[in-house]
């Protein structure tokens, strides 16, 4: 637990949502940390963050550029998600950077007068090489017919593609007992609000 700064893990399985909470809390003048976006970063030459790309290849055995010289994220996804092994070593690279580059950030946002931060991350109750660094856990949950359709739209990917990834991540029942309170998101934009200012009153 940070006593400084309170620090709320935003979560939820891929499609849930979570964007538009995040957005939500952003409208509050609460500072948000994407994790996903940090990794993507990571994979730079001259992102924000440290590059892993370089020893990702090395990993791989092959390089993972485009023409552009940057990661080639299609063909990157479809080599670590076909294989678990594989997943597991890039994610003890990537985790412990990006707990790194979470801490970092957030010392800064203490700094600048903020006592409560979010931290985006789909995954973050899956992967033990992410330290918790959250003081609360904020679930965000859609029909799962309602994810599929939203990532098919938002990544212009195939429906099979879409339950490829769904399988990777372990169901909310699974984490119960870390999950402190579950947003329901498959309502209008009003109703998603008033969901999170109710929940906001729960954490503070």
């Amino acid at each position: 637990m940070n006593e400084t700064v309170h620090t709320i893990l935003l979560t939820g399985g891929i499609g849930s949502g979570k964007s538009c909470v995040r957005g939500v809390f952003e409208s509050l003048g609460i500072p948000c940390y994407d994790a996903d976006a940090a990794v993507k970063s990571f994979y730079k030459d001259h992102g924000d963050g440290p590059c892993l790309l370089p020893q990702i290849e090395a990993l791989v055995g092959r390089s993972l550029r485009g023409e552009d010289g940057q990661l080639d994220r299609k063909a990157f996804a479809g080599i670590i998600f076909k294989d678990k092994n594989l997943l597991r070593r890039v994610e003890e690279m990537v985790f412990p950077a990006l707990t790194q580059d979470f801490i970092s950030w957030r010392k800064k946002m203490a700094s600048e007068g903020h006592r409560t931060v979010v931290l985006e991350s789909a995954t973050a109750l899956d992967k033990p090489n992410l330290e918790k660094v959250w003081d609360f856990c904020l679930w965000v949950d859609a029909p799962v017919e309602i994810r599929i359709e939203r990532v098919m739209q938002r990544d212009h990917c195939s429906r099979e593609e879409v339950l490829r990834r769904l399988e990777l991540q372990s169901p909310m029942e699974s984490h119960l007992d870390a999950i402190d309170r579950i947003i329901h998101n498959s309502g209008t934009p009003e109703e998603l609000k008033r969901s999170i200012k109710q929940s906001c009153k729960i954490v503070f």
